[in-house]
């Protein structure tokens, strides 16, 4: 690891006030716009169901809400009526055959004393906090990881010109799981065991943040430092037993998760359905024309990639083990996506790929930033 990362500021300097003070600013527009033009803050999907278990959560306790049992009924009876297969991507079936969240607990969690105190209006004020702390986090660990003095604008346009910027107003877990990596990898050049382990909480909004998790605690660091990668291994082990547990408690199996206990209707009746998470090589081989170029592919809510041999050239003249972990980890993340089956079944950019890109943003921003220093001053970046 760069040993600026074991560094921690004592106060904030007045570039990082200004991507604050930058990026509030613009969430803020950005939210308002869609509330102008009647975006929904919940939109139909996995938002409705996160929100309905959050209120199940703070009006009694109960994981259940009733908009499960609608759903279930909704989807049993047209099933029975057009005598054909429904699929639900809801709610999960527990090992007792109750209905269970399917999708990212956590933030149904996260969100409990936002709507508390705020009403449907935390759900909104949540995605403003973590879309700031994401952000935050990966401003920070350019300026560690670099030691340079960035200007200040290139750190705003590349931060703000990504897809999270669409996400800060709707209420989208991917936006949670990738706050919260992003965090646990700022907060563990620090605090290892601490930030280890929040990295690790990302799990429980995306399984498969797993394929992230483990190199970037573990690539990141020099294994000659046997106490700090212990500490590491403290925080995720921590947190791999938490999930084992349970998993073992709602799905009967320490390694099975919601996906795999997904309920579809056959003329009406529940049946198992589980939902492949896994590599699919069809699917990895097909359509890249459209993962590059669509709306769902790579490019038109991350540019940046534009610059991918500059950064790569960048990376293999710095030889710096942290950025070079980062880039290959968001590389791999971003084929093993483009192998799901359903992974053009998201708007405002791919969604699924956000880890990877503010992993990639970790290795963009230093070049861009760079170039922008020699052309104001004419010389080399200095260390800050």
């Amino acid at each position: 690891m760069h040993p600026n990362l074991h560094r921690f500021p004592g106060a904030i300097s007045s570039a990082g006030a200004f991507v604050l003070f930058a990026s509030t600013i613009a969430a803020l527009t950005v939210s308002l716009c869609c509330f102008v033009r009647g975006i929904a803050l919940l939109p139909q999907g996995p938002a409705v169901a996160i929100a309905e278990v959050t209120k199940s959560v703070a009006n009694s306790g109960s994981l259940t809400p009733q908009y499960f049992h609608d759903v279930r009924r909704d989807a049993a009876a047209l099933g029975n009526a057009t005598h054909s297969d429904v699929w639900q991507d809801v709610f999960a079936l527990d090992q007792h055959g109750e209905l269970r969240p399917k999708h990212s607990l956590l933030s149904s969690l996260f969100a409990v004393p936002f709507y508390w105190l705020f009403g449907n209006a935390g759900f909104w004020i949540l995605q403003q906090v973590l879309f700031l702390g994401l952000l935050g986090s990966t401003y920070t660990l350019v300026k560690r990881s670099t030691g340079l003095a960035l200007p200040w604008s290139t750190l705003v346009s590349t931060l703000l010109l990504t897809q999270s910027i669409f996400y800060c107003y709707s209420f989208s877990y991917d936006l949670h799981g990738c706050a919260v990596l992003m965090g646990g990898l700022c907060i563990m050049s620090v605090c290892p065991t601490l930030g280890a382990a929040i990295m690790t909480l990302s799990i429980f909004v995306r399984p498969t943040y797993i394929l992230l998790i483990l190199p970037l605690t573990f690539g990141t660091m020099r294994f000659d430092d046997k106490k700090r990668c212990g500490k590491v291994a403290l925080g995720v082990g921590l947190v791999l037993v938490l999930f084992g547990l349970f998993n073992y408690y709602m799905w009967g199996n320490p390694l099975l998760t919601a996906y795999s206990r997904l309920p579809g209707f056959r003329n009406g009746e529940m049946v198992l359905s589980p939902t492949s998470i896994g590599f699919d090589l069809s699917v990895f081989l097909s359509r890249w024309e459209e993962k590059v170029f669509s709306s769902r592919g790579l490019l038109p809510y991350n540019l940046s990639v534009v610059a991918l041999p500059l950064v790569v050239v960048s990376l293999w003249r710095a030889r710096d083990r942290f950025r070079w972990t980062c880039f290959l980890s968001a590389t791999a993340y971003t084929l093993y996506i483009f192998s799901y089956p359903m992974w053009d079944t998201t708007s405002n950019g791919n969604r699924f790929l956000m880890p990877a890109i503010y992993l990639y943003l970790l290795c963009f921003i230093p070049v861009i930033g760079g170039a922008e220093l020699r052309y104001l001053h004419g010389e080399s970046p200095k260390k800050s």
